[in-house]
């Protein structure tokens, strides 16, 4: 708001000027209040026939911005119409930002808040991986769908990690504040060569876990949470947490 206001004050003071320096109304000032041009003059300002008790700075100055106006007006018709185009526009524009502002403190964020990644031995499955989300936005999320998945890989490939568009039949609704998991097998235990590569530095191998999850807000936006997790050391993790690594995570 105030932005639109010193745009206003400076537009004003910008056209004040402009008449104080222009050469009618300084001509006027010189010669005591004048009035339009008149022919007979030359096109110079006929003299404006002001009492003398009434010749007072405020009187000069108000004879003289009267017949500037009355000289100039198609010109000051022209300004006001681009200003009041501006100050429109300034106030369409203030209306989104105001708009898009309540709509992001309102809407839905679907956001994880602990990953970690659980060892089940003997278990054929392997190891398990398991994300806690949670709307930490005020209004609910609807039509959600989740994908996640994990992978044990060189950290020189972690660019290959893709992470496509959720199309599941399977949504769901998530309230404000409510958390939801999301949870999956390695399928199979880690090798040897994994196990010793994940815990030496620097690693040779590294536990990525990464998903997608995309949704609506309550004003029919879609919008898409992206994660990726990596583990080194020891193995069992025994509770340790999952690092962040620097690309791989953003949303919308």
């Amino acid at each position: 708001m105030w932005k639109t206001i010193l745009c206003g004050v400076v537009l004003f003071i910008a056209t004040l000027s402009t008449m104080l320096l222009s050469p009618d109304f300084q001509y006027c000032e010189n010669h005591q209040s004048q009035y339009p041009a008149s022919n007979a003059l030359g096109d110079k300002a006929a003299t404006l026939q002001v009492p003398t008790s009434e010749r007072s700075g405020f009187s000069t100055f108000y004879a003289c911005a009267g017949a500037f106006v009355h000289s100039n007006a198609d010109g000051i018709t022209a300004i006001s119409t681009l200003l009041l185009t501006l100050v429109t526009a300034g106030l369409v524009y203030i209306a989104i930002v105001q708009a898009n502002t309540t709509r992001a403190q309102l809407r839905a964020y679907l956001m994880p808040e602990s990953v970690g990644i659980s060892d089940a031995p003997g278990d054929p499955r392997g190891f398990y991986w398991h994300v806690g989300f949670r709307n930490t936005g005020q209004t609910p999320a609807h039509k959600a769908a989740s994908f996640g998945d994990i992978r044990v890989i060189s950290p020189d490939n972690e660019s290959q990690l893709a992470v496509s568009s959720v199309n599941q039949p399977a949504t769901f609704a998530v309230g404000a504040g409510i958390p939801f998991p999301k949870q999956g097998w390695h399928t199979r235990q880690l090798t040897e060569a994994e196990r010793e590569g994940i815990n030496i530095n620097p690693p040779t191998h590294a536990i990525y876990v990464y998903g997608r999850v995309e949704y609506f807000d309550v004003f029919n936006v879609k919008h898409y949470t992206n994660y990726r997790y990596r583990y080194n050391g020891q193995w069992p993790p025994n509770g340790q947490l999952l690092s962040v690594p620097s690309e791989g995570n953003d949303a919308n």
